[in-house]
């Protein structure tokens, strides 16, 4: 990386300096930026700022002993100081057309580093609720956190993507209790989804006959306020009955005692084949102090209800190209540890209680979260001995960091967790990791803007949809375009319009002019020769070159700042350099083949780098538009 280049090159001047016991004892912590204005080099640095206080002398003076010191007979061709005390460097010719040699050696490599040293980082995004679709604030989640992942795969880190699965609490089993409700409907309904065509046929159908039907439903199977209610539900409850012939069997015994009002059943009311089967139905009848079932039957369709929930989630978040490499269960915390032969909720709560990080009030088991960064102390166990969700995350972050060895733990969560991060943070403190292992990044919400999507539904907008309507690429593209902790206004029109105003359009038609111009370049027995890079001499074309350089360390930074949006940034900075370039010097001339071949070469090195860093955005480098 040239970058270090430069930084290493400072680092062995600052050594011959007087005041070199003062200079950082590695050459990445030299500060390094790109000057606005091209006239003052290729780089600079504020390292005589930085001294002037611990020194006690004038930054300018500081300056003129580093710039002195600078070898300038290698990759650094001139120094230059200015005031207060920058020095800017410009580089020389024949390192910058290196890069272009390196780029196209390196292909889909290049842009990568090393400064993550293989250190284990999990990154945990999206985590949405199995109780419903994917909407558009899951999908700037997932296009933000897998983007991280990409960057930090790509600077050196071992990366692991998860998706933690609420599976455990009141949410899941008024889920449970909503589709069985459903499933019973559609049932008595006599309505089987393998009947329709598509989901939304049967959905309607339902609608129809439960409307006609109604009657039978005030009371027993009556959908409440506080059930889910959508769509999704019918289709999930439909997806149930046709998968579990067992589910099935308990919602036409509850159905056959509703239609006749019979009293509650026996095993000995029913013919049973075998002893296995009887244990089966004993299972399912009907108990007086359960709505419906036995708690085990409801368990069934919690577990159901999240499986369908789940595949759900994750074919749309694949045709976003977000793929998780684990998706941890909640419930995963609650089974019984191989080495200590316990619960690991019930572990981590009881190493608190040794530390004094957990104590009873009231017949609850409260965190001392007071005790560190937290306003007040939480509940983790309630009076009736059931768990908070706190205590389930808790747990989770003594699984990641204590269990399974990750470095960095990062949480990305929506903007409504803000609140919830100090409970996290203590929660890491008290369990005795160092608090830079666990981070939390909040994005911000997201406004759809322009003209809207026909299959808009009150408020809610589905990722999938918007998948549908724009695609992936520009969905994930304008998702990306701003920080996570600003919010984002999602322009509909533009991400639509086919044109160069379209900002992912203008990026990805650089990759696609270049693979079009190696098309007609082959055509003409031309192809791009490293060897011929010395005949680049242009301005622009050294520009383009420094850009190009500059991919690594930006790249790095990217990835070490958590913030992919970066590379949006970048991308734009040399497709505006490249189509200035394109317009105003020809690359395949007639008349000179050594300078057609090195134009050649530099438009290869563009390439690589667009390919390669739409990539770590997850978005596609289209060989024609």
């Amino acid at each position: 990386m040239l970058a270090d280049q430069i930084k290493q090159a400072l680092h062995q001047a600052a050594k011959t300096t007087p005041w070199a016991d003062h200079a950082p004892a590695r050459a990445q912590d030299f500060p390094l930026e790109t000057p606005k204005k091209a006239e003052h080099g290729h780089y600079a640095t504020n390292m005589a700022m930085r001294l002037a206080k611990p020194l006690k002398r004038a930054p300018i003076q500081i300056a003129q002993e580093l710039a002195a010191a600078v070898d300038t007979s290698g990759v650094i061709e001139s120094v230059e100081v200015v005031n207060p005390g920058f020095i800017n460097i410009r580089v020389s010719a024949a390192a910058l057309r290196s890069v272009a040699v390196q780029t196209l050696e390196q292909g889909e490599s290049y842009g990568k580093t090393g400064v993550g040293q293989g250190a284990k980082v999990q990154v945990e995004f999206v985590s949405a609720n199995p109780t419903g679709p994917l909407s558009v604030g899951h999908g700037r989640l997932a296009a933000y956190g897998d983007s991280l992942a990409r960057t930090l795969a790509a600077a050196g880190f071992a990366v692991q993507r998860e998706f933690y699965v609420n599976d455990v609490g009141n949410q899941i089993e008024k889920l449970a209790r909503s589709i069985f409700k459903r499933t019973s409907q559609s049932v008595f309904l006599n309505l089987r989804r393998s009947d329709f065509q598509t989901d939304e046929k049967y959905i309607q159908e339902f609608k129809r006959a439960f409307k006609e039907n109604v009657t039978p439903f005030t009371t027993h199977f009556q959908v409440n306020e506080d059930d889910y209610q959508g769509d999704d539900v019918i289709a999930a409850s439909a997806i149930i009955t046709e998968a579990s012939s067992e589910l099935l069997n308990c919602v036409n015994i509850n159905l056959d005692l509703f239609r006749s009002r019979k009293p509650i059943p026996n095993v000995d009311d029913f013919t049973c084949e075998n002893d296995v089967q009887r244990e089966e139905i004993q299972s399912l009848l009907i108990h007086p102090e359960c709505n419906f079932s036995e708690s085990r039957i409801l368990n069934e369709f919690a577990i159901k209800a999240v499986d369908v929930y789940l595949e759900k989630q994750q074919n749309t978040l694949k045709q976003f190209g977000v793929v998780f490499d684990k998706w941890f269960r909640e419930s995963e915390l609650y089974q019984l540890d191989g080495v200590h032969n316990v619960e690991q909720v019930n572990l981590v709560l009881n190493k608190l209680r040794e530390t004094g990080d957990m104590y009873e009030k009231e017949g609850a088991v409260w965190f001392a979260s007071s005790k560190y960064l937290d306003e007040k102390d939480r509940v983790v166990q309630k009076s009736d001995g059931n768990k908070t969700y706190l205590m389930s995350d808790i747990a989770y972050i003594y699984n990641k960091l204590g269990v399974r060895g990750f470095d960095t733990a990062i949480y990305v969560w929506g903007a409504d967790h803000h609140g919830y991060i100090d409970r996290i943070k203590s929660a890491g403190q008290a369990l005795g990791f160092a608090p830079e292992r666990l981070e939390v990044i909040i994005v911000q919400l997201v406004s759809i803007k322009g003209e809207r999507m026909s299959k808009r539904r009150g408020n809610i907008i589905y990722l999938d949809e918007l998948i549908e309507d724009v695609g992936a690429d520009a969905t994930r593209f304008f998702f990306l375009t701003r920080p996570p902790g600003t919010h984002c206004d999602f322009d509909m029109d533009l991400a639509r319009d086919k044109s160069e105003n379209n900002p992912m359009y203008y990026l990805q038609y650089v990759h696609a002019r270049i693979c079009s111009m190696m098309e007609k370049a082959g055509e003409a027995n031309l192809a791009p020769d490293p060897a011929a890079l010395d005949r680049l001499a242009e301005p622009v074309e050294m520009e383009l070159l420094k850009l190009i350089a500059d991919f690594p360390w930006e790249v790095q930074g990217a990835a070490l700042a958590r913030e992919p949006h970066r590379i949006i940034n970048y991308l734009t900075a040399v497709a505006g350099k490249f189509h200035s370039f394109y317009h105003d010097h020809k690359v395949i001339q007639q008349d000179d083949e050594s300078l057609s071949r090195a134009r050649l070469a530099l438009c290869g090195a563009v390439r690589t780098v667009f390919r390669n860093g739409l990539d770590m955005l997850g978005i596609s480098a289209p060989e024609k538009m």
